[in-house]
């Protein structure tokens, strides 16, 4: 028999190496939160007795009464003893308070770590908590429904990578699937920022949202007024994102709370008061307007609420503004917005603009949509370069009264369509309800119409782990919605696309084609691009990007290249984001062959083999050190994309000379091949599906032929492949022989035809057995061909190999420690 609720709440100011000031006042204020009475007189959440405290002040500061020291030890005992029980309580409250970072074991999936109070630095893995492990191990077992609230950076930097934070506990028989939901202050590579009250930003938005506040106060059918996980989450969401308005977009991204759901969903945390009814204005510009425009708050369509201005429940409701009959006559164009949601639990106004017809303001019908090779695009500013989708709807069913009594069909419909539109064939949907139940759909497929409940929708495009488009779409009951993302096009992309003509319409394009043997593209676009534009000194048989020779780069030589010749390396560079004069770039070893006008991008590239250490760049001070191993006969190709906060994005591919030739293939012109820009568009998408731990078999269409086969343009896309199938190999079901035989097919050919390449020699040791793959890695650790290889994975393996050989002076454990987790290649960053 279940039993009721119980918390294990933790707040850490003590730390040895960075103090913290307000961690322990937020937990003791969540304690305290959670003992006493809600709101209305309800029940507290927690009893006193079931909550656990462990708090570690800072220095000469008291210890609140009746907790404890919050050590590694501490922390994992309080939770050990809900994992072993075999009754387990209904209610897990997990709040911890302190420092957190970002580290990866495997060198490609980041995990979220938790600081106790005895570590001593950023590299003391062995008093971390991986709260992944955490979420893994109680994902079958302990308390029935678990709500983890996280309020800690996770972007703390280390010279060193952490090791010995895993959970190791004994194995117990799984109970069944539990709820979870985990809420993070901050996204992955996030500063929790600023104090209110003596509180941090994020656990003070989580004192009001308990108590009911705002958006927090959601109507539940059958329970009427409750805070529950997701309204919380989407109370300290809003308040948050409002906060940073104005940041860039990347801030904003990783500013902003994230939350991860396992299992079946919560249940309310606690039932609320309704809040009063309130007064809702909408304002008309300009004024001259108000008359030619209809305007209905709706709780949705054929419900309006009387009177004007309202006042109403506060609640979810329907803007909804259309030009009265004749106004168009009258010169008046389509209101802005046509339909909005509002929120009576947080919002007292909306302003509605209504155009001149044929003045400064443009509908989208307004006139033709510019090609995406002409526009000048509108730039998205942030790191990630997340844009704003455009989002159109079908007429609106036609208004008419429901009946209330007396039989009748005139029901609203129950479902609506949304389609969601993206060129990129491998991205994919994410879309949430932003009101109960807080419908989660994690994967829908794009370009296809979707079947959906009516209201307001959260719609992100996504390629692997990156958002490329975003928007929010409100759906009628009957309503069809299409959401299409738009060109990823940050400032430096924008330096480099042709100048649109004069008179152009400037509307932001739904693609951008910047090679017709690429095809059009939404996301990842400079990514794409640099190393193609690394390759142009090299392209005398014009092959690459002729819709770029407006950039004049020129051409290094000797021409033709040796089949044979020694390996060149070329170096793309571009500064993205705001441009400020302290920027700049340079390459050690490497001559500077070209740059925009804007000193935006600059091409480097060396006459001789890349330097077996690693290629230096240099950012702005910052240093950058890249495996950039070189096959006879070809070209290594590094892309370096900078931000202003110091993050910066790496890819690396090797291609055979001339461009466009496979390696298997003769080297004369016009040999058989892939177009190199479907080669680079290929690594440009696996980066970001392999970073997020996918297997690559997941892809569909010609992108996954062209990552398949892509190892006789560039090598480097059938290591990624070789790495995630490794992965899908572990977690395959006994006896299925599938990626077995895929993992021997890619090691037998790149073997062959790259074996000299670090990385082949690595995958060649891959073996079925685990013994006889540990012979093989102990054996190469000491192989004097062996240098940096290009992926980060490849090294993980070394490291591995070199840790269970007892050889802890190896290159590859110094190497791999000093690497950030998410890095997909081989990139050693140091800032001065």
């Amino acid at each position: 028999m279940a039993t009721d609720t119980c918390a294990i709440i933790i707040g850490i100011d003590g730390y040895a190496f960075a103090p913290l000031t307000s961690a322990v006042n937020d937990a003791v204020a969540l304690r305290d939160e959670l003992t006493a009475p809600g709101p209305g007189g309800t029940p507290p959440l927690v009893a006193a007795a079931d909550v656990t405290l462990l708090a570690s002040p800072g220095p000469g500061q008291p210890a609140p009464p009746g907790s404890r020291p919050a050590t590694r030890r501490a922390i994992l005992d309080a939770l050990k003893a809900h994992y072993e029980s075999p009754a387990a309580r209904r209610r897990l409250i997990f709040y911890f308070a302190g420092h957190g970072m970002s580290a990866s074991r495997d060198g490609r999936v980041r995990e979220a770590l938790l600081l106790a109070a005895d570590v001593e630095s950023p590299t003391d893995g062995e008093h971390m908590i991986c709260l992944d492990d955490l979420l893994a191990l109680f994902a079958e077992r302990g308390p029935l429904e678990q709500l983890w609230l996280v309020d800690a950076c996770r972007d703390m930097p280390y010279e060193r990578r952490p090791r010995g934070y895993d959970v190791s506990w004994p194995e117990e028989p799984p109970q069944a699937p539990r709820a979870q939901f985990a809420m993070h202050a901050v996204g992955a590579g996030g500063k929790a920022l600023s104090a209110q009250g003596g509180h941090g930003r994020f656990t003070h938005l989580l004192l009001r949202g308990l108590r009911g506040t705002g958006i927090a106060n959601e109507p539940v059918p059958g329970r009427g007024r409750c805070v529950t996980a997701d309204s919380l989450f989407n109370y300290v969401h809003r308040h948050v994102l409002a906060s940073l308005r104005g940041w860039d977009e990347w801030t904003r991204t990783v500013q902003v709370p994230e939350s991860r759901s396992r299992g079946p969903a919560l249940a309310p945390l606690r039932e609320v008061p309704p809040p009063p009814p309130r007064e809702f204005v909408v304002k008309v510009e300009p004024e001259a307007a108000q008359p030619a425009v209809d305007l209905a708050l709706e709780i949705e369509l054929g419900l309006p609420v009387p009177g004007w201005p309202p006042k109403a429940p506060a609640r979810q409701y329907e803007l909804r503004a259309a030009l009265k009959a004749g106004m168009t006559e009258q010169g008046w164009g389509t209101p802005k917005p046509q339909l909005m949601v509002v929120d009576l639990r947080e919002e007292e106004s909306a302003t509605v603009e209504v155009p001149r017809s044929g003045g400064t303001v443009m509908t989208r019908g307004g006139g033709p949509r510019p090609s995406a090779a002409a526009a000048a695009p509108a730039v998205t500013t942030g790191e990630r370069g997340i844009a704003r989708a455009e989002i159109a709807r079908s007429a609106a069913p036609a208004r008419r009264p429901l009946r209330r009594s007396g039989g009748g069909t005139g029901v609203a419909p129950t479902t609506a369509t949304l389609r969601v539109e993206a060129s990129d064939i491998q991205a994919h949907v994410r879309l949430r309800l932003s009101r109960h139940p807080f419908t989660l759909i994690e994967r829908a497929q794009p370009n296809m119409d979707l079947t959906v409940a009516p209201g307001a929708w959260d719609v992100q495009v996504m390629l692997g782990d990156e958002v490329i488009s975003a928007a929010r779409v409100l759906l009628a009951g009957g309503e069809r919605g299409v959401v299409t993302a738009v060109a990823q096009i940050t400032p430096a992309l924008a330096s480099l696309l042709p100048q649109r003509p004069a008179g152009a319409v400037d509307e932001r394009p739904t693609s951008v084609m910047p090679s017709e043997t690429i095809g059009p593209m939404q996301g990842a676009v400079l990514p794409t691009l640099l190393p193609l534009l690394a390759l142009k000194p090299f392209d005398h048989d014009g092959v690459l990007l002729r819709q770029f020779s407006h950039l004049q780069i020129p051409q290094r030589g000797p021409w033709p290249p040796p089949s044979d010749g020694e390996p060149r390396c070329a170096i793309a560079v571009a500064l993205d984001g705001e441009l400020t004069p302290g920027r700049h770039t340079d390459v050690r070893a490497a001559a500077r062959v070209w740059a925009s006008p804007d000193r935006r991008l600059a091409l480097y590239a060396t006459d001789g083999k890349p330097p077996d250490e690693g290629v230096d760049i240099f950012v702005s001070g910052t240093r950058l050190n890249v495996a950039a191993p070189g096959v006879p006969g070809g070209v290594t190709a590094i892309g370096v994309i900078s931000w202003p906060s110091g993050v910066t994005q790496v890819s690396v591919g090797i291609y055979r000379l001339p461009l466009g030739v496979a390696w298997d293939a003769p080297s004369a012109p016009g040999g058989p091949g892939f177009p190199p820009g479907r080669i680079a568009r290929a690594l440009a998408i696996a980066v970001p599906w392999f970073r997020a731990g996918a297997d690559l078999d997941t892809l569909r269409g010609p992108e996954l032929m062209e990552i398949a086969y892509g190892k006789w343009i560039d090598p480097v896309l059938g290591l990624i492949a070789h790495h995630a199938l490794h992965e899908s190999r572990r977690a395959a079901r006994p006896g299925d022989p599938a990626p077995v035989e895929m993992l021997g097919t890619i090691q037998r050919n790149l073997s062959q035809a790259f074996g000299a390449l670090p990385d082949c020699l690595v995958i060649a040791a891959v073996r079925q057995d685990a013994d006889a793959q540990q012979a093989a890695m102990a054996r190469l650790l000491d192989d004097r061909r062996l240098r940096q290889p290009v992926l980060v994975a490849s090294l993980a393996l070394l490291a591995e190999a070199a840790r269970r050989a007892g050889r802890m002076d190896h290159w590859s454990i110094d190497r791999l420690d000093r690497i950030a987790p998410g890095e997909v290649f081989n990139v050693v960053v140091t800032t001065p």
